[in-house]
């Protein structure tokens, strides 16, 4: 059986709707005239570059004021995306799934784990580790382009979020070893184009 990776943030879950609506508190709180981010606005992946007046404005990074000081909203409170727990149990009938996240700290990856139980998601492993590279996967399904670089994974499954919508699939895939790279715009999206076998492995 194929063994398909698949990674937690906005894949399963979808942290940035919580982000941006910390950002907008957190700016309006500190500014005059601030209009609203919204998802869309987001067009990198790095929270530093993102969401740039959060330094500015308490003189603490992006990412301690989003993954430390607000981890419990950002990692255990973050709605699912739709039916991410029936994709996985479709998908374990025909492949063994690993859940493959990268999260800093022990808070975050128990947060991860909670997260995944709350929501129902059950697959045959977890791997928490910052190099994908060093799982043996078929497939790795992932909104992070980075992630696919170096990994020996025959396909690399793009999924679509604002900050990643520019990138060419064809340059892409000469920086990995994948044979192929599709994108798709959400976990059930693949999940049906798998099962249809519009995506073979």
């Amino acid at each position: 059986r194929p063994v398909i990776g698949i990674d937690v943030d906005c894949v399963l879950r979808d942290n940035l709707e919580i982000m941006v609506k910390l950002y907008n508190t957190l700016v309006h709180s500190r500014y005059d005239n601030f209009k609203d981010m919204k998802v869309d606005d987001i067009k990198t992946y790095k929270a530093e570059k993102a969401f740039p007046l959060v330094e500015p404005a308490i003189h603490i990074n992006a990412s301690d004021f989003f993954f430390k000081i607000h981890a419990k909203e950002v990692f255990l409170d973050a709605p699912a995306y739709p039916n991410v727990a029936e994709c996985i149990n479709r998908l374990k009938e025909v492949a063994d799934i690993v859940i493959v996240s990268y999260q800093k700290g022990y808070t975050n990856k128990k947060y991860t784990l909670e997260w995944l139980e709350k929501n129902g998601i059950d697959t045959n492993e977890i791997c928490f580790v910052k190099d994908k590279t060093m799982v043996h996967l078929d497939a790795l399904v992932d909104d992070n382009d980075y992630n696919f670089l170096g990994t020996h994974c025959s396909t690399s499954v793009l999924v679509t979020q604002p900050y990643n919508k520019d990138i060419v699939l064809d340059e892409l895939i000469t920086k990995t070893n994948s044979k192929q790279i599709v994108r798709v715009d959400s976990l059930e999206d693949f999940t049906v184009k798998y099962i249809k076998g519009e995506i073979v492995l």
